[in-house]
């Protein structure tokens, strides 16, 4: 079994995408999405995401979900954050399908933060949701 992560709680970008592209290699820990779930890792989920050789795609949809479910879940009573501004002006950059979705529904629950739901941001609960564009 390949090691891919010095440290998998911190993870390195190149590590990320070196296992982003081994379709054989499970998850080096238990809920290692949530874990690694932070909007500075953003950019490698990004490129991870939109690549439709990436394996491991869904996986780093489900991060992108989890880092605007983290800033509402870290964040009460939620205020919007810089760090949640850069983030979303990251999906921007990209006319790719299922990130202009997760951006339309950042905003619908940032313009009413009482819809905030863990299951729909933590546990793949949007995954019906997205467009039709192939496999994930």
């Amino acid at each position: 079994m390949p090691e891919y992560f010095r440290d998998e709680v911190n993870p390195k970008d190149y590590e990320l995408r070196k296992w982003g592209y081994d379709p054989d290699e499970l998850e080096p820990l238990q809920d290692f999405g949530l874990i690694i779930a932070d909007y500075r890792l953003a950019d490698v989920f990004i490129e991870m995401e939109i690549d439709d050789q990436c394996p491991k795609q869904l996986f780093f949809l489900n991060c992108l979900y989890m880092i605007v479910g983290n800033f509402f879940w870290k964040n009460v009573p939620f205020v919007k954050t810089a760090e949640m501004d850069e983030f979303l002006s990251k999906l921007d950059v990209f006319r790719h399908p299922k990130l202009i979705k997760l951006r339309e529904q950042a905003e619908t629950v940032i313009s009413a933060p009482s819809t905030f739901e863990y299951e729909f941001w933590f546990n793949c609960g949007w995954n019906h949701l997205l467009p039709s564009t192939g496999p994930v």
